[in-house]
C-alpha cells in the first residue's frame, strides 16, 4: 500500500473516532490502543458504550470508506499520524 492511500485510511480513521468521541476526548485507553495496534484500538472504539449511543448512519457511512488491509509492521510515519487528527477535527 502507497502512503497516499494509508494516509487517506488514517484520516477516515479519525474521522470514525470523532463521530464516536462527539466531545472531542478519546478515553486514554484507546488513544494507546490506535497507536501500538490501530485494529485492536478500532475494536475498542467500536465497542465502546459512546459508539453505541453515536450516529450508527454516520459510522457506517465512514466505516465503507475503509478497506481491509494490514496497518504497516513498523507503525505509521508521523506525516500519517498527523492525518488521524485532521479526520478526527474534520468530523467536529
Amino acid at each position: 500500500m502507497n502512503e497516499r492511500d494509508l494516509n487517506g485510511i488514517v484520516y477516515s480513521v479519525g474521522r470514525l473516532c470523532r463521530a464516536v468521541y462527539r466531545d472531542g476526548i478519546v478515553p486514554d485507553d484507546a488513544m494507546v490502543a490506535l497507536a501500538v495496534n490501530p485494529a485492536e484500538g478500532m475494536a475498542m472504539v467500536l465497542g465502546s458504550e459512546e459508539a453505541r449511543k453515536a450516529d450508527q448512519n454516520l459510522l457506517e457511512s465512514i466505516a465503507s470508506e475503509i478497506p481491509v488491509f494490514e496497518w504497516p509492521k513498523g507503525g505509521l510515519s508521523d506525516e500519517s499520524k498527523s492525518f488521524f487528527w485532521l479526520g478526527f477535527y474534520k468530523e467536529r
